[in-house]
């Protein structure tokens, strides 16, 4: 379904129909307001291409960069998503559509924004895409120095693709001193066989000025289910705050409820028009009747027990304080043909911030107040799947997360963005490490005591039940606004 469109793209896009496009290469100037557009220079930016090289793509493009979505379309991921070199994107909009964006980046996080898209002129690599959907995106991340950025390449222009994508999604970084918390997370768990957006670096122009370096994410749609998981065809959901997969009764209005900042807990992305969400609904009562005597034949068949406990071990290393085991926020799930869920992790910039998470029970140290953590509560009632959940765990502190991997992937990364992180003046500064060089070393200190501490852990083996009282106690305390009677009662409501 479209997303929210500015009111002047009606018309701007019946002309932009009528208008073509030739090549050359004219400088953005600056308005009197500071921000750079090209109607300042009295044109039209639908009429304009940017860069010596620009020409415009035509809507009968064929091949693997087809403007036209069709199945057979297949993107050339190592190309768009490069481990070797940072992209470039110029973006040219209205000024006042540019100062719209910037207002809704200044929306307080606690507040809902709007989502709505302005017109704008994409050029990369030499390739012009016009009538692209550009909106704010993110809540603790807003930035109106440097907003977080979605692009919807189909949004003003019906069947227009990026190489086969129809969305991108551009993220500001700002609150990563190391520019590449997000990056890493994300390799983590297609490392274990997750499904994982690709990501990639990229520097971002508007009207000709530099916005900074950027994390280009893949976007989780149809395309994405069908590259990861081999399927596109079934339920997709997606989680904001508060979607703990809790079990309220059968009736669907009861997971569609506002929440923090206004955004709805459970949300319907795919097959949106059968509203049906029984199958959904069918998991979170499965959850909430499990045993221990059950919950292998019962929900290891609705989950995919050996995926969902594959990206748990991830998790309980990451030290994320925005995740399900924290906020019940930013994952997906898909429903398979073959009847089971998958998870997929989502908007993974709040990694690597908590060193102290109990690699057992990582979901455990989240604070506030929720129903508990089903989809984690429930699996570990079976010493079975306790076991493989070690199995995994192990696996990952030996493999892609052992120090030595890890710390090279770290440099690795480090290498390629240097110089344009230490150049982005919006990069944040980690206490006692001002330098991006010393950032990196904190993130690499940090990967060396979270394993360390996991190897620790595992020597003694994970229980059944929940962390004794005391270790719950200590890592409620050390949450924001914590308080030691309502940590207090956190622990007791869960056993702890």
């Amino acid at each position: 379904m479209r997303g929210n469109r500015h009111p002047s793209v009606v018309l701007a896009g019946l002309v932009a129909a009528l208008v073509i496009a030739s090549p050359g290469c004219t400088e953005s100037l600056s308005g009197t307001d500071g921000i750079a557009d090209a109607t300042d220079a009295g044109m039209d930016p639908d009429t304009r291409a940017t860069g010596q090289d620009a020409t415009v793509r035509p809507d009968a493009a064929t091949g693997p960069d087809s403007t036209t979505p069709q199945d057979g379309c297949q993107p050339d991921y190592v190309a768009l998503f490069p481990a070797d070199r940072v992209l470039r994107f110029d973006l040219e909009m209205a000024t006042a559509d540019l100062q719209a964006i910037v207002a809704e980046a200044s929306i307080p996080m606690d507040q809902p924004a709007p989502e709505v898209y302005y017109p704008a002129r994409v050029t990369f690599e030499g390739a012009v895409f016009d009538d692209v959907g550009a909106r704010a995106k993110g809540h603790g991340t807003r930035s109106p120095a440097k907003p977080s950025l979605k692009l919807d390449f189909d949004q003003f222009r019906e069947g227009q693709r990026f190489y086969c994508l129809e969305k991108l999604n551009f993220n500001n970084m700002i609150a990563d001193p190391t520019m590449m918390r997000e990056a890493i997370a994300y390799s983590l768990f297609a490392s274990v066989g997750v499904p994982a957006s690709r990501v990639s670096y990229a520097r971002l122009f508007i009207n000709g000025q530099s916005y900074g370096l950027y994390a280009m994410v893949e976007q989780v749609d149809k395309r994405y289910l069908k590259s990861h998981i081999g399927e596109k065809d079934g339920n997709l959901y997606k989680m904001y705050y508060g979607a703990f997969l809790d079990y309220r009764g059968a009736d669907p209005s009861l997971y569609t409820v506002g929440t923090w900042s206004g955004v709805q807990q459970y949300n319907k992305e795919t097959n949106a028009s059968q509203d049906d969400w029984s199958d959904l609904i069918g998991l979170m009562r499965t959850l909430d009747e499990a045993t221990a005597a059950t919950v292998e034949t019962t929900v290891g068949i609705a989950l995919d027990i050996d995926e969902i406990l594959a990206s748990l071990s991830v998790y309980s290393l990451l030290g994320s304080t925005d995740w399900y085991g924290n906020e019940g926020n930013n994952y997906y799930l898909y429903h398979r043909s073959d009847g089971a869920f998958v998870f997929i992790p989502w908007d993974l910039d709040a990694a690597f911030r908590k060193s102290d998470r109990d690699a057992c029970h990582a979901w455990l140290t989240g604070g506030g107040e929720n129903p508990g953590y089903p989809l984690y509560d429930r699996l570990f009632l079976s010493s079975t799947l306790v076991a493989a959940y070690e199995g995994h765990l192990r696996a990952l502190l030996d493999g892609a997360y052992a120090e030595g991997a890890l710390h090279a992937r770290i440099d690795a990364v480090a290498t390629l963005i240097r110089a344009e992180a230490m150049a982005d003046p919006h990069r944040a500064v980690a206490e006692g490490a001002p330098t991006f060089d010393q950032a990196v070393a904190g993130l690499k200190a940090f990967v060396s005591e979270v394993a360390g501490r996991a190897r620790d852990r595992l020597a003694t083996g994970c229980s059944q039940g929940q962390p004794p009282p005391d270790d719950c106690l200590t890592a409620c305390m050390r949450e924001p606004d914590a308080t030691p009677d309502g940590c207090a009662a956190w622990c007791q409501s869960h056993g702890g």
